[in-house]
């Protein structure tokens, strides 16, 4: 579900919006989402019903849309910590998800319970945070691909 290359590291992002956008126009290069501004705007309507930052500077935004062609997650740690949503909280570490509208039942909550579940352990946060590449990041990562892996199965 995380591809490595959905993952960045030190990524050059100034907002919100900014890292978003760098993330879709990410999955629409690889191929799993078909409609950039579609999948956009759904990404934004859930920011509007609710803000996805969760505490612990980490935010999740997520989609639901016909647009995707397979779930995915992607992952942002930006340069600088970003302020998030309307309440402006301090995010350094971003997970975002697309999930294809005829598989939200299925796949939708179970990615953000083991995503959250790892992301409430400090020491998983710090060594997401004391990642200095790509690589470093993805191979750390690979524990929720496997949970994920374990829990669709």
């Amino acid at each position: 579900m995380i591809r490595k290359e959905l993952v960045f590291v030190d990524e050059e992002v100034d907002s919100q919006s900014e890292a978003i956008e760098k993330l879709v126009h990410q999955a629409v290069q690889l191929q799993v989402i078909e409609d950039e501004e579609s999948f956009l705007k759904a990404i934004y309507r859930r920011e509007e019903e609710f803000s996805t930052a969760v505490g612990f500077g980490v935010a999740i935004p997520h989609g639901m849309s016909d647009t995707v062609r397979e779930a995915f997650v992607g992952f942002m740690k930006p340069k600088h910590t970003i302020l998030w949503g309307n309440e402006q909280k301090e995010v350094d570490l971003l997970f975002m998800i697309g999930v294809p509208e005829s598989r939200k039942n299925v796949i939708h909550l179970k990615l953000i319970s083991q995503i959250s579940k790892n992301l409430m352990k400090q020491e998983f946060r710090e060594k997401l945070l004391a990642c200095k590449n790509n690589d470093e990041a993805f191979q750390y990562l690979e524990k929720i691909n496997e949970d994920i892996a374990k829990e669709l199965n």
